[in-house]
């Protein structure tokens, strides 16, 4: 595939967040500041045939069914309770993440998130390319999103007039400054939000209330302890248990979409489409190969990852992976996956890698993106690595 540039003097670091930060305030009433660009966005426009987007549109189409319809293996007592007790309804922003099989034409599903970043920015890239402004059809959908997850859990048919956004130690995340892009549009669509600490939202007379002692009815959760099962989290599952305010997305999400060992439960369940199955990857815990010599001898070909990991933590390609570290990983049961090592793009005879997100709500595709890098797996720490915007043709 071939990298082109979204504009000739992108290339020039300067240009590139001088231009992000002129879109982004011109759209969100806030700019970027450049050292977040260029550690989060790549100056690149990656060139994809429309057939790839056509077959990650009918993936999701009949994932998020097909994970709900296939049996949970793994059903503890808390999980029983996140389930049984509330209705579900959709998440916004979830994320599944896909690389391109060149040699089969055929894109494969590496992980699905419940807190997947990027929207926003991506946004801003498009936005780059087509100005289109608070009205365009992306963020249409994307407050379309916010608008039906609470509608559907909304019983009391109430007004959606106040969002908090939270996560641990929110003014310390890398993704902090999208977060501040999300509370201006959504204040864009006059509702109030504000962002912070989870353990700073006050939850009292069966309600959550904000800072400033005004009710809380729509939790964005950026939260990573995805079924609040720590005691500190006590309050966020108090909440969703107990029907207090809208948290989304929500662990009952997580626990039938996100939890990666739902892969290999798919792949098992026999009444899945094979058009379906096709864009998956062989997945198996380790505990279920005969013994550790086995996966040894295979390793080359195979991915490891903790089940519950997210943002690339703890996951360990076999063919770079020592001798010591592999027996260390394997004293917990640990997703072993097959390796498809990422679609390969040019620019001026440079080689990136790159994979593709796909933002989804109620399984219909509402925004994708690459993400651009060097390296074993998915990072930006290379310069002119990170999300970027994608023509089809």
């Amino acid at each position: 595939m071939d990298l082109s540039l979204i504009a000739p003097d992108c290339i020039y670091t300067e240009k590139f967040t001088e231009s992000v930060s002129a879109t982004s305030k011109a759209i969100f009433g806030q700019g970027l500041q450049p050292e977040f660009t260029v550690k989060s966005l790549s100056p690149f426009a990656i060139q994809l045939p429309k057939f790839i987007l056509n077959q990650i549109e009918d993936v999701t189409s009949l994932l998020e069914t097909e994970l709900y319809n296939t049996p949970l293996i793994h059903l503890s007592e808390s999980r029983q309770e996140l389930i049984e007790k509330v209705k579900t309804y959709p998440s916004v922003l979830m994320a599944y993440d896909f690389h391109f099989d060149s040699t089969n034409k055929k894109v494969k599903l590496i992980e699905v998130n419940t807190n997947g970043s990027g929207y926003i920015l991506c946004e801003i890239l498009a936005q780059m390319v087509q100005a289109v402004g608070i009205d365009s059809q992306n963020l249409k959908s994307l407050w379309f999103s916010f608008q039906k997850s609470f509608d559907i859990w909304n019983i009391s048919n109430s007004v959606l007039r106040n969002i908090a956004i939270v996560d641990e130690e929110v003014q310390n995340q890398f993704m902090f400054p999208e977060l501040l892009l999300y509370k201006r549009f959504i204040e864009s669509n006059d509702v109030k939000c504000s962002i912070l600490d989870f353990d700073r939202l006050n939850f009292s007379n069966g309600k959550a209330y904000d800072l400033d002692k005004e009710e809380v009815q729509f939790i964005y959760n950026r939260y990573t302890d995805f079924e609040f099962s720590r005691p500190k989290s006590s309050q966020l599952r108090s909440a969703y248990l107990n029907h207090i305010c809208c948290i989304s997305p929500h662990p009952v999400d997580y626990i039938y979409q996100a939890d990666k060992t739902r892969l290999i439960d798919l792949l098992k369940n026999e009444s899945c489409p094979e058009r379906l199955k096709q864009h998956l990857l062989f997945s198996q815990t380790s505990d279920t190969f005969g013994d550790i010599e086995e996966i040894w001898k295979l390793r080359k070909k195979l991915f490891f990852k903790p089940p519950t990991s997210h943002g690339s933590k703890g996951v360990y390609r076999g063919n770079s992976i020592s001798r010591k570290k592999f027996e260390e990983i394997l004293k917990s049961k640990i997703l072993v996956q097959e390796f498809l090592p990422p679609d390969k793009a040019y620019y001026e005879g440079d080689e990136w890698k790159y994979d593709i997100r796909a933002f989804v709500f109620g399984g219909k595709v509402q925004l994708c993106a690459a993400r651009v890098f060097k390296g074993q797996v998915t990072n930006f720490r290379t310069e002119r690595s990170g999300f970027s915007h994608i023509h089809w043709i």
